[in-house]
């Protein structure tokens, strides 16, 4: 999370991150001081084994550090989206 999120301290205060990812209805509901809800976009099992395979290989670690930030992503959405 923070090679992806920077500065991102708990995973709770990404409601209120510069540059957080909202569905568009889960902003409206933001904005309303409704409840969003965090969600991984890309499956996290599968980018877990996809990055332990990396590791099996022998990557270095900016390859890893790379992959990471390039696939880890949270969006926020509405607990019906979820």
């Amino acid at each position: 999370m923070r090679l992806r999120y920077p500065g991102l301290a708990h995973l709770r205060m990404i409601r209120t991150f510069r540059g957080s990812e909202y569905s568009e209805a889960a902003w409206k509901v933001h904005q309303a001081s409704g409840d969003v809800l965090v969600e991984h976009v890309a499956p996290l099992r599968n980018l877990t084994r996809e990055a332990i395979a990396l590791i099996t290989q022998g990557s270095a670690d900016e390859e890893l550090m790379a992959f990471v930030k390039k696939h880890y992503r949270l969006v926020l959405l509405t607990p019906k989206k979820r």
